[in-house]
This record gives structure tokens, C-alpha cells and sequence, in this order.
């Protein structure tokens, strides 16, 4: 008999519960002084990031922080996340970066984290006003088949051959 579970029937004991609707989920949990936190992201797939205007959503009763890339600066030793694991060496100019500075590089990459009471993340997000300056998207069919450096120069990104 394998000491492994791998292939073998489990019992699962939290199933009852979930059928009967009343199971137990992160978002059921109401603590005293909780608040909730959301990320702001970009719509663009890449772009430069012109303005970010906080304090409209900072005004607003309920809202305890609305953090940006300089609020992370003094923070972090770095902004990139600390990776450990020899296949996450990513060259310096490709690696992830917790917040951008100036620079989004996909769509739905955060610009702007909003920590407010429970129910009024919502409207927070919504007074946060941002303008970007798209730059060139680097997926499709028509892309050309060159790579492309994050920055750019005059608006358009640089390309490597």
C-alpha cells in the first residue's frame, strides 16, 4: 500500500457544511476596526503614467490611506518583490515591480492601493483620477517580430532588433 494520497479517495470534511449554506469564507469575517484594501489598475496594457490625483478619495469620510508608488518608495528597500527561487531571476530591467513608478507595462496593473472601511472602497476608487499617455501594445497579430525594452523614448517604446 502507497503512503501517498495521490490517486486515493479523500474524505472531505468541510462539504456538509457548504451544502447546506453554511460554510465559512474569508469574506464573511467582521472583525472591530477592520478595513478593507483594493487595488487601483491601469485599463492600459501599457502606458505612461501622466498624473494620479489622491485627494478627492483621501477626503472621503471612511478612507484611512490611499497609497501610491511614493508612499511604497519609503517604504521598501527596493520595488520589486524580494524573490528567492533561482528561476524567478528576472533581468533588472524586466522584473515586476510591486507599484510602477511612472510606467504600466499590461492591463490591470496596480497604480494605487485604497485602505478604507468596510463598504466604502467602492466610491474611493472612483474619485482616484488618473491620465495616461498609451504607448505602443506589444501583443497581436500585426506586432512586429522584435522585442521590446521597457521605457520608452518620445512616446515610442525602444526595440531591439
Amino acid at each position: 500500500m502507497s503512503s501517498t494520497n495521490i490517486g486515493a479517495r479523500l474524505a472531505r470534511f468541510e462539504d456538509s457544511a457548504l451544502l447546506k449554506g453554511r460554510g465559512k469564507y474569508v469574506g464573511d469575517i467582521s472583525l472591530p476596526r477592520m478595513l478593507e484594501s483594493s487595488f487601483v489598475r491601469s485599463p492600459h496594457p501599457h502606458a505612461n503614467i501622466l498624473s494620479m490625483d489622491t485627494s478627492a478619495a483621501r477626503a472621503l469620510p471612511g478612507v484611512h490611506a490611499v497609497l501610491t508608488y511614493d508612499d511604497f518608495q519609503s517604504v521598501f528597500a527596493t520595488n520589486h518583490p524580494p524573490w528567492d527561487h533561482k528561476t524567478w531571476d528576472f533581468p533588472e530591467h524586466s522584473k515586476p515591480v510591486v507599484i510602477p513608478k511612472d510606467e504600466v507595462c499590461f492591463a490591470g496593473q496596480a497604480v494605487a492601493m485604497v485602505l478604507a472601511d468596510l463598504g466604502e472602497l467602492k466610491e474611493a476608487k472612483e474619485l482616484l483620477t488618473r491620465a495616461y499617455q498609451t504607448l505602443l501594445k506589444s501583443y497581436g497579430p500585426d506586432f512586429p517580430k522584435t522585442k521590446i525594452v521597457k521605457g520608452n523614448l518620445d512616446g515610442v517604446s525602444k526595440m531591439l532588433e
